[in-house]
């Protein structure tokens, strides 16, 4: 589960959750983090959703309260950003949370993955060096360096430091 991408879209920032206190937008990140790649679902518990969103404050640790969680996971349901079935009852209860448009967030047939979209910027700068300019994108994530090597292997915000605040 530590490794992966879901997409984060900026119309997030216009969006209703942006408005509500943090506790929203938490949940809504830690499901579309956690739920199942292929399906967009998760099973668990208000009180074990509560434990998953524990936080410090101040040096001690705090936990939401199960009918806060409750609360967001209706107004989530409420914007159709997610469907809610529950098995059981109280706070113990299962909830099968599906995210909406699960799709959406994740590759699809049809999509261009990453690597498709860096091979495209990777050919862009190598035609602009033999046309003379000068490059400012890297070649970081080119096919060849994805593959683990015994050299150190380049990381993301390496690659950004590399790129800087340069326009595409």
């Amino acid at each position: 589960m530590h490794r992966g991408w879901v997409k984060q879209w900026r119309k997030e920032l216009f969006s209703d959750i942006w408005e509500k206190p943090p506790l929203y937008f938490k949940l809504w990140q830690w499901l579309k983090l956690t739920v199942d790649k292929n399906t967009g679902e998760i099973s668990r518990s208000l009180r074990e959703i509560a434990t998953e969103l524990q936080w410090y404050e101040r040096g001690q640790l705090k936990t939401p309260n199960p009918k806060t969680i409750s609360d967001i996971l209706e107004w989530l349901e409420g914007k159709k950003m997610v469907t809610i079935k529950i098995q059981g009852v109280g706070n113990i209860a299962k909830r099968t949370i599906s995210v909406c448009k699960w799709p959406l967030y994740q590759a699809v047939n049809g999509e261009q993955s990453n690597s498709q979209v860096t091979m495209k910027v990777t050919n862009s700068n190598n035609r602009n060096k033999q046309e003379g300019t000068r490059s400012t994108r890297s070649t970081a994530f080119s096919k060849n360096d994805s593959k683990k090597t015994n050299d150190s292997e380049k990381t993301f915000q390496d690659a950004l430091d590399e790129i800087g605040d340069k326009p595409w």
